[in-house]
């Protein structure tokens, strides 16, 4: 491993440790860190720069970024200087440099002690400064900062890799010459002066025949079409007398699919002369970039940041010229370009792992030119139009349901990354792929509440002060991320029972929707922290996490989200020292803990310590499924898109501790072979969101981002699941299981996880290791699920007991019921830990 990695990490170990003498031991060398770098500036320690925009402005070369040290105050109005400095050498060329204002490096910096956001800057090098650097030389971007009585500086270490500084390419000067940046990974940012391999002249196309044109006095022996995934094309030479003519044919290309991510790339080829060691690219320029020579050719040929000439195999492309939020009675983004192909059968998409924005278009002229719409409001699920949920939204061409490329165009690619901040949504616009548009939603917070510099006088002001009591209930389920589960139900039965009193909830972003008549706070904002330090009531289904302070007045019910099969808190002793004490430290938080059943209070008590203030009342999110109404079954059906008559299977795995490996089940796949007449719901676990594809197939439904997890148990006539807690939840309904556990032997064993009973023993459906037993058992379920209607008795009689339909009714009573006056458990010490994301039954 990386030395700087191995340091990282055993200083963030001593920062977050249990043992107050390591705490003092990691801030004392800390603090001589920062001195000595304060005396030797030279060394950069605790030097931070990023470059986060690099643009051509005519000849002029425009940088943007930030550098400061780690800790070091250069107050409010601090100089830059901006040089560039050659190796062993003492040639330095100066920029001229503006200070600029950026509150994007406040979410760049974790646990910053100080304000950054004053610490940017934008340097200007102008042609005539590049146009006297020699060729074959790199200099070393160096930035120097006065202020506070200090002066530092270093390199540009970084770049911002979804923006133009990934992309902008090198711009010609003088004869023969490219200038431009270059990113090294250990020298940070360079300026390049290079002379191109081979300069392209002309570049003609007839359908796949290639035709290119160099300069006469090239050596040129051989050349060739290397191909990325795809045969290579060799080009034969023929001298003209206007330059050295390369010609040839292109064989029909093959789609090159991503193993980790599943992205889907077109044919490519990059050209080049010579062979072996002595081969040399071929350089494009600007005349020819980006477009397709002929109309009758599927090629398009382009130049990379370094112009090196690249052929792209793509029917259709979409280039974009430029995007702006336009705010009318449904705000939108408005996209205009061109696109190449025939215009009237493609479509865009805005399209995210779990989730795609629609996207209307307007108008497409003769010319290819089009403008279109993206919403930033809509209904996902049927429910009331709302901002996009937060994600990573990258622009798509599709024809017939393949994707096609779309590209961003340079003078677009210039204004990225841009940034665009309102109080419902935050916009960051970026590159993906290097040069694909990306829109990426982020939480909206007011600048004032950005970044954890302002998060840690937030959490002053508010966890640290004292804050009367207001008669409210704060909710809050799996982090934030959604407003649903045994808290959702709590809710609307403290609705029903005191309309007047004030219910919050805390979400990611305004993409949640929340009960009628409760706040929406964003996690993070002045409001949120102020209402969740001081409302009297706290209703939860995860950790609150180590930045809450609890008040002396304050209610914490805990209801969990699940009964327990796999083994929870203490009863992991194997997991170390480190994660008991955060477990203690979270636990302290709670007044009382909502058990599903008997089988599992016991559990609770042992697990988390916690001998008083189990309240076995069942799970109020599953009075909805005790005795539902058909016609509300039939309507959540039809919302999802399931044909009448088919039969609804639910596949719902649970997640795997880091360094598990399993072979889930391909729901794809399977419902090729089942055929006809069944629907799949593919249900992603919350803690895994982010790690898989959204699945697009006639007979699945991914249902990973719905909100209500109630409503696909009523709607599914099957469940397929493995260790998740929806086992305890689902046997409401009486409907038949499936357990599909590959790993159950791995899984079960004590140094893995450890559970608490043998499933095999005692479970409500077949345990089966293969996916081809779980297709033959939902080709046969009529003939097999009556076989179980004893075990299904005994377990729901174990686990189901309390679930009558009165659960939420029973854990208000006790909400409302505790004295705060006699709690007997004490709050356990506090120091900076890291937010932990806590566990998942």
């Amino acid at each position: 491993m990386n030395p700087r990695k191995l340091l990282r990490r055993a200083a963030n170990r001593a920062r977050l440790s249990p043992n107050p003498r390591l705490r003092e031991l990691f801030a004392l060398v800390r603090t001589t860190y920062r001195l000595i770098g304060r005396w030797f500036p030279f060394l950069h320690l605790g030097w931070m720069s990023n470059l986060r925009r690099a643009v051509w402005d005519g000849d002029d070369l425009v940088l943007q970024g930030w550098a400061f040290v780690r800790g070091a105050d250069q107050g409010a109005r601090p100089e830059f200087e901006v040089w560039l400095h050659r190796r062993f050498r003492r040639e330095r060329i100066r920029a001229t440099v503006t200070p600029v204002e950026d509150p994007d490096v406040l979410g760049a910096v974790p646990r910053a002690e100080l304000n950054y956001s004053n610490m940017a800057f934008e340097a200007r090098l102008d042609g005539q400064s590049l146009t006297g650097l020699t060729s074959g030389g790199s200099w070393q971007v160096r930035v120097g900062v006065t202020g506070g009585g200090r002066r530092t500086w270093g390199p540009l270490r970084r770049i911002y890799h979804f923006g133009s500084p990934e992309i902008v390419r090198l711009r010609p000067f003088g004869e023969g010459r490219l200038v431009g940046p270059h990113f090294h990974e250990r020298r940070g940012v360079l300026i390049v002066a290079q002379e191109p391999d081979v300069l392209v002249r002309d570049v003609t196309l007839d359908n796949r025949q290639i035709s290119l044109r160099v300069d006469a006095d090239t050596n040129i022996e051989a050349a060739v079409l290397i191909g990325e995934g795809q045969e290579d094309v060799p080009l034969t030479v023929t001298r003209e007398a206007d330059g050295v003519r390369l010609v040839g044919s292109l064989p029909p290309g093959q789609i090159v699919v991503d193993e980790e991510t599943g992205a889907r790339h077109p044919p490519t080829w990059a050209a080049s002369i010579g062979s072996g060691r002595s081969r040399r690219s071929l350089t494009l320029l600007d005349d020819a970039d980006g477009h397709r020579p002929a109309s009758t050719s599927t090629l398009l040929v382009r130049g990379s940041a370094a112009r090196e000439l690249q052929i792209i195999d793509v029917p259709h492309f979409v280039e974009v010229n430029d995007i702006e939020r336009v705010d009318e009675e449904i705000p939108h983004l408005r996209i205009t370009g061109t696109v190449v192909g025939d215009p009237t059968v493609f479509s865009l998409v805005m399209s995210s792992q779990h989730l795609d924005l629609p996207v209307t278009l307007d108008r497409v002229d003769d010319g290819g030119r089009f403008a279109a719409r993206v919403p930033l409001r809509f209904s996902m699920w049927g429910g009331p139009a709302l901002p996009p949920m937060r994600g990573a939204y990258d622009l798509e061409g599709r024809i017939d349901g393949e994707q096609f490329n779309t590209f961003v165009s340079p003078a677009l690619i210039d204004r990225l990354p841009h940034v665009d901040s309102r109080p419902d949504t935050r916009l960051r616009l970026e590159l993906a792929r290097r040069d694909e548009l990306r829109v990426r939603v982020t939480r909206p917070r007011d600048k004032s509440e950005y970044g954890s510099y302002h998060q840690n006088i937030l959490f002053d002001r508010f966890a640290e002060s004292g804050l009367p009591a207001i008669d409210a209930v704060y909710f809050e389920s799996f982090f934030g991320r959604n407003a649903t589960c045994n808290p959702r139900a709590m809710d609307r039965e403290v609705a029903r029972r005191h309309p007047d009193l004030p219910r919050y909830w805390s979400v990611d972003d305004f993409s949640i929707e929340v009960p009628e008549g409760a706040t929406p706070l964003i996690i993070g904002s002045q409001e949120w922290w102020k209402v969740r330090e001081s409302a009297r009531w706290i209703v939860t289904n995860e950790w609150l996490r180590t930045r809450f302070v609890k008040r002396s007045f304050q209610t914490v019910l805990q209801t969990w989200h699940g009964s327990m099969y796999k083994k929870i808190g203490f009863d992991r002793s194997k997991k170390g020292s480190g994660h008991l004490q955060k477990v203690r430290l979270e636990r302290s938080n709670w007044d009382m803990f909502i058990s599903q059943n008997a089988d599992t209070t016991p559990i609770i008590r042992r697990a988390y310590d916690f001998p008083e203030g189990v309240i076995e009342s069942g799970y109020p999110r599953n009075d909805e499924l005790h005795d539902p109404d058909p016609a509300r079954i039939a309507e959540i059906r039809a919302t999802l898109g399931i044909p009448e008559g088919n039969t609804v299977v639910m596949y719902a795995p649970t997640w795997r501790e880091a360094g598990q490996e399993v072979e889930l089940l391909d729901v794809v796949e399977m419902s090729d072979r089942l055929g006809t007449g069944f629907t799949f719901l593919q249900r992603g676990h919350v803690r895994t969101l982010d790690l898989g594809a959204v699945i697009r197939h006639d007979d699945v439904i991914d249902v990973s981002t719905h909100p209500q997890i109630n409503d696909l148990y009523l709607a599914a006539d099957l469940l397929i699941t493995d260790y998740s807690s929806m086992m305890f939840d689902y046997s409401v309904t009486r409907r038949p299981m499936i357990f599909f556990t590959p790993d159950i032997d791995e899984y079960t064993d004590p140094k893995v996880r450890g559970v608490y009973f043998d499933l095999e023993e005692i479970s409500a459906g077949p345990v089966v290791r293969t996916s081809g037993e779980v297709v033959e058992l939902l080709d046969s379920v009529r003939s097999w699920a009556p076989t179980y209607k004893e075990r299904y008795d005994a377990w729901c009689a174990r686990f189901n007991h309390a679930d009558d339909g009165h659960a939420a009714s029973r854990a208000v009573d006790a909400l409302f019921a505790f004295d705060p006056k006699s709690r007997s458990r004490t709050l356990v010490e506090r120091w900076d830990l890291e937010a932990g994301t806590g566990e998942d039954a």
